[in-house]
């Protein structure tokens, strides 16, 4: 007879006890996913207006 190993998650069932967790998890992505975009699209949409107002107008980087 031969035996065969298998890691524990496989012989698990799934768990209705799991729905909380993930539901926990999906706010959790969408708490700290909406900031870092906003971030990612905001910060070159600013420097290249500030750039443009350097070039067109000579105003200051700092304002």
């Amino acid at each position: 007879m031969r035996y065969v190993i298998m890691p524990s998650f496989i012989e698990e069932e799934y768990d209705m006890g799991n729905i909380g967790n993930i539901l926990l998890v999906a706010v959790m992505v969408l708490l700290g996913g909406i900031p870092s975009v906003y971030i990612l699209v905001s910060m070159p949409v600013i420097l290249a207006k500030k750039i443009y107002r350097k070039i067109k107008f000579g105003a200051s980087l700092y304002d």
